[in-house]
């Protein structure tokens, strides 16, 4: 597993020292920092850019679904999973819940942490790969429309020419435009 740094939003002490263990023995690389309530988290991950967040549900002054929800808004680039004992899979709000995150597991099923975690991180490698694709596609497009526009411009009027240059920057505009609604 390449997991580079992970954040764990735990509050219990002896927990975090066992989740610790843990992912060191599959990811011995990674770097972990720990937060244990709301205003640890929201200061950690603008400056730590965890590539995985392992979070319990119930926090001191916080839950996981508060957590989840803010991720989901400012970095939804992060996997991030639920690490409980809180969670009942059969509840349709949990199962609501775990349908957003990117995955869950048990604390006292600790065994299993590491193929799991392998499975959520080539799901993310997975994506990025696919985001990077569509990414290039919207490049070549866009390249290819701003030709367009170029030749158009240089060209000899004839019937509809305005209209067509106007259509091609209308789109050209719009790309733009979700390019900057993206990030």
């Amino acid at each position: 597993m390449d997991v580079k740094k992970i954040m764990l939003l735990e509050n219990d002490k002896s927990f975090q020292i066992l989740l610790k263990e843990q992912i060191l023995k599959c990811a011995p690389s990674s770097i972990l920092t720990v937060a244990d309530r709301k205003s640890n988290f929201l200061k950690k991950i603008n400056w730590f850019f965890p590539d995985l967040i392992l979070a319990d549900f119930n926090l001191l002054d916080y839950s996981g679904l508060e957590a989840l929800l803010y991720v989901r808004e400012h970095k939804p680039y992060i996997p991030f999973v639920f690490v409980t004992n809180e969670i009942c899979h059969n509840d349709k709000i949990s199962k609501k819940v775990l349908e957003v995150a990117d995955g869950s597991f048990f604390k006292n099923d600790m065994d299993n942490l590491h193929i799991e975690l392998k499975k959520i991180m080539e799901i993310k490698a997975a994506k990025a790969h696919k985001g990077a694709e569509c990414m290039r596609r919207q490049y070549q497009l866009k390249l290819t429309i701003e030709k367009t526009i170029h030749l158009l411009e240089a060209s000899e009027s004839f019937s509809k020419k305005e209209k067509v240059l106007s259509l091609l920057k209308n789109l050209d505009i719009g790309m733009e435009d979700e390019k900057i609604k993206k990030n």
